[in-house]
């Protein structure tokens, strides 16, 4: 609102974001539903929320030094800011709220550097204010009971209590341990706007899962997973909240951590039949036959918001990248597909430049080269392309990165392990990893395509290579004849060696450069094959060798062509 009080606030970026969280959580419209028994939701619903308060004159110019684009200029108050995260719930679950705005204290009296002691006096003030968001829903339950105003005068004053012990303490049963995930959650969404999941949920709650009888902790637990629909609709039909949990896996022990609490969460799933939360399961060459049945059984039954991540080749290439093998144990992911270390890492990410269209730099290629070159010729220009483009990538990532040029995240901060100690913000290379992940973006055109040239201009020499891209140019309009023969050629993922050996020698070849190239101390470039938004990605792009006219949609990450 306009009149928000904006005096005092004359102070660093990081204490400034925390104020304006502060604002939005005393402000922000609050409400108990009926029969709810966990509370609280977000009601700001704006692209980075807490960056939209008013803070001091054109701050976007003043704290970051570069040239600012017209557009930006016009919209002074949308920095770049980190999302894709996980937060550190298992570390807000052993301290609470008031512990952890207390350890900032702690460590802000021994501090003398000014950036260090404000990121120090963000986070307290950040999590000071997130337990008054909790009170407010205390106070608001007292005020129910006292108006009868609806709602069951049992629950709210349940409610009350809850709220009461965990605005600034640690829970001690099942139910104040689900509201203060849940309630650290509304938190983190409203600071990162965004693509928040809540990590490997059945390792942090599971404490707490034997502190009430079985039937009530099921309830519990399913109040829990409905509260993560609220606001399903709102987004109409954009995957703004996806409510990502991670089930089971190895501990960092290297023991199977299958639990009652991973079960009971699958058996919530086949109850509610609700579109979130999403469940990714967590399999390895030990896990109980029990969990591979349950889950494929809600596969089944139409339960199709389970997917699979696999222990046995993730954590070997964790390690690989430089993540101790503890850590690595521990992964999680984000409320994207990209994987994390929970409550120790982020996705230092800064927007486009975070992945390599294959697709697009092949058909770059193909119209680059000589008409009368050679298949290997072919491709040898296509890697000397991606090489060229990965240092180009790499030399920019490292200047932005130099700069800093995120906003400050002092909740989302201060619940990942290290930062505080450290003194630094999680875009300040304050969490324990802060590697960048670099995808290998639409794979699977990239290489049908080429396997369609080799087939069809170089094996059967049914088409030159001028006549393919003349034919992609138009679309294949008057070309359906060669479309065809494209597209009959072979693909990848149907047991062809020619083709997927073909994939191997691309897919390695990238990944390998990329991991190759040379960071600062401390953090490290990892690749991995992806293809998010596969509609939006292949709307982008062109008609392709392999048979796919312009426009049409991407196959999924590393899944076979469409059709």
């Amino acid at each position: 609102p306009p009149d928000w009080d904006t005096s005092g606030m004359e102070c660093g970026l990081a204490e400034r974001r925390a104020h304006a969280l502060r604002l939005i959580l005393e402000n922000m419209p609050i409400a108990i539903e009926p029969h709810e028994l966990i509370v609280g939701t977000r009601t700001v619903f704006t692209d980075q929320a807490s960056s939209k308060v008013p803070l001091a004159g054109k701050w976007n110019h003043d704290c970051f030094p570069r040239t600012l684009t017209e557009a930006e200029k016009e919209q002074p108050h949308r920095p770049p800011r980190l999302s894709h995260n996980v937060g550190g719930y298992g570390k807000i679950l052993e301290k609470g709220f008031g512990g952890i705005a207390e350890d900032a204290a702690a460590r802000l009296v021994s501090e003398t550097d000014p950036a260090r002691r404000n990121f120090l006096i963000g986070v307290r003030t950040a999590f000071h204010a997130a337990s008054a968001f909790v009170c407010r829903y205390a106070e608001l339950a007292e005020q129910g009971i006292e108006h009868n105003e609806g709602c069951d005068a049992g629950d709210l004053d349940r409610i009350a209590a809850v709220c009461r012990k965990i605005a600034g303490g640690t829970p001690e049963n099942l139910h104040e341990a689900l509201q203060l995930c849940w309630f650290s959650h509304v938190v983190f969404m409203i600071e990162n706007m965004c693509l928040m999941s809540l990590g490997r949920f059945d390792q942090y709650i599971a404490p707490w899962w034997d502190t009430c009888p079985p039937d009530e902790a099921q309830e519990l637990l399913e109040c829990f997973f409905i509260k993560q629909n609220d606001q399903t609709d709102i987004w109409m039909g954009e995957g703004h909240t996806s409510n990502n949990v991670m089930l089971s896996g190895l501990r960092p022990d290297g023991t199977d951590g299958t639990n009652d609490l991973t079960y009971a969460c699958l058996d919530a799933l086949d109850h509610l039949r609700m579109s979130e939360p999403l469940f990714a399961v967590r399999m390895h060459r030990d896990s109980p036959d029990k969990l591979v049945r349950r889950t494929c059984d809600l596969n089944i039954s139409g339960c199709s918001q389970i997917s699979y991540y696999n222990d046995d080749t993730f954590i070997p290439a964790l390690e690989k990248g430089g993540i101790a093998i503890a850590d690595a144990r521990n992964y999680a992911l984000d409320a994207c597909q990209d994987i994390l270390i929970d409550g120790c890492s982020t996705l230092y990410s800064p927007g486009s430049y975070t992945w390599h269209n294959l697709t697009a730099l092949m058909l770059a290629t193909v119209n680059a080269v000589e008409p009368t070159a050679s298949f290997e010729e072919l491709v040898k220009t296509f890697k000397e392309s991606f090489v060229e483009r990965n240092r180009a990538f790499c030399q920019a990532h490292a200047e932005f990165r130099a700069r800093k040029f995120c906003v400050p995240m002092p909740f989302t901060s201060g619940t990942l392990n290290d930062c505080v100690d450290r003194g630094k913000d999680l875009g300040d290379g304050g969490a324990r990893y802060s590697d960048l992940g670099v995808y290998i973006n639409s794979p699977v055109n990239c290489v049908n395509s080429l396997a369609a040239i080799h087939d069809v201009v170089y094996r059967k020499k049914e088409a030159t290579l001028a006549e393919v891209v003349r034919a992609l140019e138009n679309n294949f309009e008057g070309a359906e004849d060669l479309r065809r023969k494209l597209f009959a050629a072979p693909k990848w993922g149907n047991d062809d060696d020619a083709v997927d050996l073909l994939a191997k020698d691309i897919f390695e070849f990238a990944c390998n450069h990329v991991q190759a190239q040379a960071a600062d101390e401390g953090w490290h470039y990892l690749s991995g094959i992806h293809q998010a938004h596969h509609v939006r990605g292949g709307a982008e792009v062109g008609a392709t060798p392999d048979g796919r006219r312009a426009g049409e949609p991407f196959p999924v990450t590393l899944s076979p062509s469409n059709g």
